[in-house]
């Protein structure tokens, strides 16, 4: 007799990174959506409702039962993140109040009281969504995101007197990963140890900045793999990898495909 697998009902239809995102929506979606601005200012408006203008950190649900009109302000952009769902989990999920439909908040947004935290959620999220074979795991971390939503404030992290400084390195790794990044001079900009800012932010981001660097190196070569029709080798180039052997090799460690065979299954917008 086959049996049921626990996490089934939920398909993942579609994530995205953009770290500098100017372009508006005004539509149904198509699927039930978690959307997360990290920084920058942005607007939003449910079913015709007056428009709220809100700056990340923040995220709101979005949902094919409401028109949602949300985007950036003018001039300006934002660091913004989306998972996208559908399947009959889903409804598991409305009955039960865990995805609370914007039209049906107060506040059809929730602030983020915790946002290292949450983007580190959110980051690994999106990786284990595009990875059929993690797909247990995304659901899991799915639901798991979805209640710190629904539970309120948290309470904010630790090294508050650097946050500010360790989110300004974090965006400008984010915007240009394949640098070559210096943390020893990044210490020395904080009046710190070496020692101490990898602490500082180890705990913040619940890794060492050389792994997150590794990480958005490969989360934009995944990006330029799906989107781009550029050769393996300029990827690995352009995302900081001098050798397309050794960038090949760590693609496959962490994300569980070649470049090649991940450009060819994932030919889907990010």
């Amino acid at each position: 007799m086959e049996t049921t697998r626990y996490f089934e009902g939920l398909t993942f239809a579609g994530a995205g990174i953009r770290a500098h995102a100017d372009e508006c929506c005004n539509a149904h979606p198509l699927y039930y959506g978690l959307q997360y601005i990290h920084s920058g200012p942005f607007y939003l408006s449910v079913n015709g409702a007056p428009v709220l203008h809100l700056r990340g950190p923040a995220a709101f649900l979005t949902s094919p039962d409401s028109v949602f009109a949300y985007g950036s302000v003018k001039n300006t952009t934002r660091e913004h993140y989306h998972v996208l769902t559908t399947g009959p989990r889903i409804r598991s999920y409305l009955d039960s109040g865990l995805f609370v439909p914007a039209a049906q908040r107060e506040k059809p947004y929730y602030p983020i009281h915790a946002p290292n935290q949450f983007l580190s959620h959110m980051l690994e999220l999106i990786q284990l969504s595009r990875d059929p074979d993690m797909h247990d795991f995304a659901v899991a971390k799915f639901e798991y995101m979805l209640l710190l939503l629904g539970s309120g404030p948290v309470r904010r992290e630790g090294n508050s007197f650097y946050q500010p400084d360790l989110e300004r390195i974090v965006q400008r790794i984010m915007i240009s990963p394949e640098r070559e990044w210096d943390f020893a001079s990044e210490a020395e900009k904080l009046n710190i140890s070496l020692k101490h800012f990898m602490r500082i932010f180890s705990e913040q981001y619940n890794e060492p900045p050389h792994r997150f660097v590794l990480r958005q190196r490969l989360y934009k070569a995944a990006t330029l793999l799906v989107q781009s029709t550029d050769p393996i080798k300029a990827i690995a180039w352009k995302c900081g990898f001098r050798s397309e052997f050794y960038f090949s090799r760590l693609f496959r460690k962490y994300l569980l495909f070649t470049p090649a065979n991940y450009r060819r299954t994932h030919r889907h917008p990010l």
